[in-house]
């Protein structure tokens, strides 16, 4: 099912974005066309990233993070792994990518000028709406992540979702890490011991007297 609400998607929002768009602005042959022959087919190369990137993006919002990557259908699980373990949010560069990709093939200026739009309104979406939304809903099982993602686009400089920023349950713990779990936790559990011993010494002085 989930394979299936991904699928209607990919149709809906990327097949817009990346087939329905650059085929009105090409077969219109809107705005002026840039002679590229023939390096114009180096355009293959990031259409060919960026393709496979999305695919490869979908598939890990379906197998882990049980959902789907439409807005209103988000996943259940936050996806730290994969290529999100590097880039913050690898799908929105390669929807960029795909459609430079595309500017190159058909050389329309129209279509660098969309994927200039595009990367802007990306930036602008993950900024006001994403990030906000992603620290209500993985608040409590990734508070250092949901801080992090306030800062910066989902580009990298930040990572907020790279390996660095994984949940402390999700990275190997050294021997000096549990050392100080454990006296962290034996620290916690002396006050209440301390506090019934000075009960028990005021309890035996109240006795005497």
């Amino acid at each position: 099912m989930l394979w299936l609400r991904t699928l209607l998607f990919t149709i809906l929002v990327p097949g817009t974005e990346l087939v329905l768009i650059p085929l009105v602005v090409v077969a219109r042959g809107l705005g002026p066309r840039i002679g590229l022959d023939p390096a114009r087919y180096a355009g293959l190369v990031p259409l060919a990233v960026g393709l496979g990137v999305i695919v490869r993006c979908f598939a890990d919002f379906i197998r882990r993070g049980r959902g789907t990557p439409a807005i209103y259908d988000p996943p259940r699980e936050l996806v730290v792994a994969g290529l999100y373990r590097y880039v913050r949010n690898p799908q929105y560069v390669s929807v960029v990518l795909a459609v430079i990709g595309e500017a190159l093939l058909s050389g329309r200026v129209a279509l660098f000028g969309y994927a200039a739009f595009m990367a802007i309104g990306y930036h602008l979406f993950v900024r006001y709406y994403e990030e906000p939304t992603l620290g209500r809903l993985f608040r409590e099982r990734t508070p250092a992540t949901a801080r992090r993602c306030r800062d910066g686009c989902r580009g990298g400089e930040q990572r907020c979702l790279s390996q660095t920023d994984l949940p402390q349950w999700d990275k190997p713990e050294t021997r000096n890490q549990k050392q100080i779990r454990r006296a962290k936790r034996r620290s916690a559990e002396k006050p209440p011991e301390m506090m019934r011993a000075i009960k028990r010494i005021a309890m035996a002085v109240d006795r005497g007297l």
